[in-house]
């Protein structure tokens, strides 16, 4: 259950912004999410130019649900998707002592 809100935006000549709001209570709805989101998107975006992409996300109380998972289950039961692609990296402990390099590193 969000209760932050991260709203992204880029326009066509790639000029981007980020903000971010608190709803007043942690929710499901979507629609709480997206009035808000609208809300930061309206009061600070100029309309100079027209939306190449816009993002949102929620956060904090999700941050502190998958920290507590990982607390309780170990490390490696939630994870990027991305880390399950590489066999070296669904090992990794973001906690502990590791230097990844990408592969282009060693090319």
């Amino acid at each position: 259950m969000p209760n932050g809100i991260h709203q992204h935006a880029r326009d066509t000549e790639l000029i981007s912004f980020d903000r971010q709001g608190e709803l007043p209570a942690a929710t499901y709805v979507s629609t709480d999410t997206a009035v808000k989101a609208m809300e930061l998107f309206g009061k600070h975006y100029r309309w100079d130019n027209p939306i190449r992409s816009i993002g949102v996300r929620g956060a904090e109380t999700l941050e502190r649900a998958v920290d507590a998972i990982r607390q309780r289950f170990g490390a490696n039961n939630i994870q990027r998707c991305a880390m399950l692609q590489d066999w070296r990296l669904t090992g990794f402990i973001p906690k502990a002592d590791h230097v990844i390099h990408p592969i282009s590193f060693f090319r």
